[in-house]
C-alpha cells in the first residue's frame, strides 16, 4: 500500500478526531472498516501502514480469530 493513498490519509484524519497525542484507541478489524470502507484486508493494511509510518504505536496485539470483539490497543504518537 502506498503511502500517499487517500484512504490512509481519510483514516489518519478519524483517528485524530477521535484520539489526541499520547491517548490510546481500540482498533478492531470492524471498527476501522466502519470508518473508511473496503476490505477486510485493506483494513488491516491501513492499520499497518500507520504503524510503520510512525503515527501509532501498537500497545496491545488484537486477538486473531476472536468473536469478542477485541482489536489492537493503539497508542497515537504524532
Amino acid at each position: 500500500m502506498a503511502i500517499g493513498d487517500k484512504r490512509l490519509y481519510f483514516f489518519w484524519g478519524k483517528i485524530k478526531q477521535r484520539c489526541e497525542v499520547g491517548d490510546t484507541i481500540d482498533l478492531a478489524q470492524s471498527q476501522v472498516l466502519e470508518l473508511v470502507g473496503g476490505s477486510t484486508k485493506g483494513a488491516l493494511d491501513l492499520v499497518k501502514s500507520l504503524v510503520s509510518v510512525g503515527a501509532l504505536e501498537l500497545v496491545r496485539k488484537p486477538k486473531i480469530g476472536s468473536l469478542n470483539g477485541r482489536g489492537g490497543k493503539y497508542r497515537r504518537i504524532v
